[in-house]
């Protein structure tokens, strides 16, 4: 089987999965709900630490805006479903990466049963656009680019700064510690010269 068949597998899997359960219901008002207000009052022109407060980063808002004014609440679960399957995506080939193929299949299913889970008098948690799903995303991403060779060369050290950055300017703490993180992955690399 091709390397790019599983990936796609999951891509498809988890989509669906996600897709399914697109219009499940608000799973808290006080956490989905915030979130999709401050989202509207972007949208609509206001300014996050302006007008309104909040603990999250620019970038969060300028992103939920952009997809509140564009589609709504559809929008948002949208692009909620593609960060939830690139995710997947990326813990599949990371995990197919450093511990192989079957493995790789179990933190699929780890994640559909544990991460991405349905409570059915409440909602479904996968469909509250928290900052910390797009944290996720660039911490995934990161670590498939920083796993891929045995020496980590400019490009790759570029990425990792440009996907730290921008978690920075979506959620401040998590783009810190990742920032802490990938530092040192690149100090403790083979041939740094600090191992």
């Amino acid at each position: 089987m091709k390397r790019w068949h599983e990936p796609l597998a999951v891509a498809v899997l988890v989509g669906g999965y996600v897709g399914a359960f697109h219009r499940f219901g608000l799973f808290d008002f006080a956490d989905e709900g915030l979130q999709l207000a401050q989202a509207w009052r972007v949208a609509h022109g206001e300014r996050p630490y302006v007008d309104f407060h909040t603990g999250y980063g620019p970038l969060y808002f300028t992103l939920q805006g952009a997809l509140v004014r564009w589609g709504g609440l559809g929008a948002v679960r949208a692009a909620l479903a593609a960060v939830h399957v690139a995710s997947a995506v990326l813990m599949f080939v990371l995990t197919r990466r450093l511990a192989g193929r079957v493995l790789a299949w179990v933190a699929i299913a780890i994640q559909l049963a544990f991460f991405l889970p349905v409570a059915p008098a409440l909602g479904a948690p996968f469909n509250v656009p928290y900052p910390a799903w797009y944290a996720e995303v660039a911490g995934l991403g990161i670590a498939v680019v920083l796993s891929g060779s045995s020496a980590i060369g400019i490009p790759a050290a570029v990425v990792a700064g440009l996907l730290v950055g921008s978690t920075c300017a979506v959620k401040v703490n998590s783009g810190l510690l990742l920032g802490a993180g990938t530092v040192l992955a690149l100090a403790l690399q083979p041939g740094s010269g600090r191992v």
